[in-house]
């Protein structure tokens, strides 16, 4: 039994990210998983001898890189592939392709190519004052805390330095649906399906489903995270886990793997440990414990 500050239930990519940090601040964190490898949905798996396939998330879009350098995931061994663009396949091989800020291919004309890249600039725009969100705790409301203040002070302001005009596009389609934001700015039918599929993928919603423009917005903020777009993991995302397992355990943390957990003890009130399938217990330290 060891006492912990902190006990993370799950050795995802999240839960390692978290359990790093907290181990650099000093913190006596403890991860467990049942599972006998680390990265969650990333993860690695051989489908016959000497063949892996990354068996669940496949691509890497929106890895904050600040988070890259404070725990030297290079150095963990996390190596990336170059960006990728997009291809639509057309039925008679005139492809479209996206890349950064250029569509070509299937015939499409010089206005929609022109209405793509002022597309993705406001997209980019949007993209910018999500991710200064996404870098900040949200502010709480109800206290008088200066940080609170401050931070709502920057949002306000990024919020005016978007401009009226953009700031009126950001109010009205974040509340409607990516079907209807692409029949505005495109005509080329292959263009819009295949900027709805970035919106819908990973969901288990449609194109006219509602807050898919909100998800096309999230995944453009990879390239605000200092990611310059769409790559791979050299190795399978299972590479991605391990270099993540590593860092947490070289920054302080222990993880156990292949333990899971049969019961989240409580204490009165409070949670106060967890019970693992072999038995073993772990209870937290009085006071700022967490789980």
């Amino acid at each position: 039994m060891t006492d912990y500050d902190a006990v993370i239930i799950g050795a995802g990519h999240n839960g390692l990210v978290c359990a790093s940090y907290l181990a650099k601040a000093g913190k006596q964190v403890l991860v467990v998983d049942g599972r006998h490898e680390p990265g969650g949905c990333a993860s690695t798996r051989e489908f016959t001898p000497g063949f892996n396939v990354s068996d669940c998330a496949q691509w890497l879009s929106q890895f904050d890189q600040s988070i890259v350098k404070d725990l030297d995931l290079k150095g963990a061994g996390l190596r990336l592939g170059k960006a990728k663009a997009t291809i639509s396949l057309q039925p008679d091989n005139d492809h479209l392709i996206l890349d950064g800020d250029h569509v070509t291919g299937a015939g499409i004309d010089a206005v929609d190519q022109a209405a793509y890249r002022d597309f993705r600039k406001m997209v980019r725009s949007f993209a910018k004052l999500m991710t200064t969100l996404y870098r900040s705790r949200p502010p709480k409301l109800v206290e008088q805390n200066w940080t609170d203040r401050l931070t709502l002070m920057k949002l306000g302001l990024r919020l005016k330095l978007l401009g009226r005009e953009r700031l009126r596009d950001l109010m009205r389609i974040v509340m409607i649906n990516i079907y209807d934001v692409m029949n505005e700015h495109f005509t080329h039918s292959a263009l819009k399906s295949t900027l709805a599929l970035e919106a819908v993928t990973g969901t288990n919603m449609g194109p006219r489903s509602p807050n898919t423009v909100y998800s096309y917005l999230h995944r453009a903020t990879g390239e605000h995270l200092g990611q310059t777009g769409t790559t791979q993991v050299i190795g399978g995302m299972g590479a991605l886990g391990k270099a993540l397992a590593l860092a947490a355990e070289k920054q302080g943390a222990t993880l156990k793997l292949g333990a899971a957990v049969t019961a989240i003890v409580k204490t009165n009130d409070r949670v106060t440990g967890v019970t693992l399938a072999s038995g073993e217990s772990h209870i937290g330290k009085s006071g700022d414990f967490q789980c």
